[in-house]
């Protein structure tokens, strides 16, 4: 069930994408005229579905490693984190976007995605978003309630 989930799904995504003219971005992007989730479109259902039939697939094998003490510890604290990732990495891609104004059509942010060469650009800029998350994430407040607790704690 979970495999035929995710080919069904793929291919039912990647046939809507490639042969009916829905937009391959499953979110919004800068420039596109049509996006897949406003409203939601037929290929996002497809594209969850995979989506699901994957998670079906890993969620035994995940569970096995988390059996594991260190790496279970490992994504336990990264989990500690994800409320913070989650809230501030929008407002990174903001600072990034708002810098970037000044230079016009930046490949990769600003400019829209309309040529193969848009993607490579994108994936160039996930360090710099990284960067600026990090910052943001060690300089606000739910990080240093969890230094506070970190040390009360020892």
């Amino acid at each position: 069930m979970a495999a035929g989930l995710l080919a069904g799904g793929a291919a039912g995504a990647a046939l809507l994408v490639g042969g009916f003219g829905y937009p391959a971005s499953m979110v919004g992007v800068t420039g596109d005229a049509v996006s897949n989730l406003s409203p939601p479109s037929l290929a996002a259902v497809c594209f969850g579905l995979a989506q699901v039939g994957l998670a079906l697939l890993v969620r035994a094998p995940l569970a096995r490693l988390m059996r594991r003490p260190r790496l279970w510890a490992v994504v336990a604290s990264a989990n500690l984190s994800a409320m913070t990732l989650f809230l501030w990495h929008q407002s990174a891609v903001a600072v990034l976007a708002v810098a970037a104004l000044r230079f016009g059509e930046v490949p990769g942010l600003l400019a829209a995605p309309d040529e193969p060469v848009w993607l490579p650009h994108r994936l160039a800029w996930f360090p710099v978003f990284a960067a600026v998350l990090a910052l943001a994430c060690l300089l606000g407040p739910e990080h240093r309630r969890l230094n506070d607790r970190v040390s009360s704690s020892a």
